[in-house]
């Protein structure tokens, strides 16, 4: 006879914890430097003040969190180009960011 109720010992297992950027594969740590210079390089040359900073976890709750912490006074943010049933299963970053952020959003197509 089937028994619906089943008990197992709990095993703990150490689990590795969030990598930190030092630990990142060096292509992904060059490609993370060349994105920083030529963002801080570009807002330099439009005399803008920016910062340049590498978030971790959901992207919209994460912008979105920065945003505030910093008390930022604009989010530039890219659109990308899913289909409306990517959009409606996966949502859209951009979409969530400005739905959600505390300050203005510019959205670059």
């Amino acid at each position: 006879m089937w028994d619906p109720v089943q008990t197992h010992s709990v095993i703990e297992v150490d689990q590795p914890g969030p990598q930190k950027v030092n630990d990142t594969p060096s292509p992904v740590e060059n490609s993370i430097q060349n994105a920083e210079s030529n963002t801080l390089r570009l807002l330099s040359e439009c005399q803008v003040k920016g910062k340049f900073e590498l978030l971790e976890g959901y992207a919209p709750d994460s912008i979105c969190d920065f945003a505030a912490r910093t008390s930022a006074d604009l989010i530039v943010v890219g659109n990308s180009a899913k289909s409306g049933l990517e959009k409606f299963f996966l949502g859209s970053t951009s979409s969530s960011i400005a739905k959600n952020a505390p300050c203005s959003v510019f959205i670059a197509k």
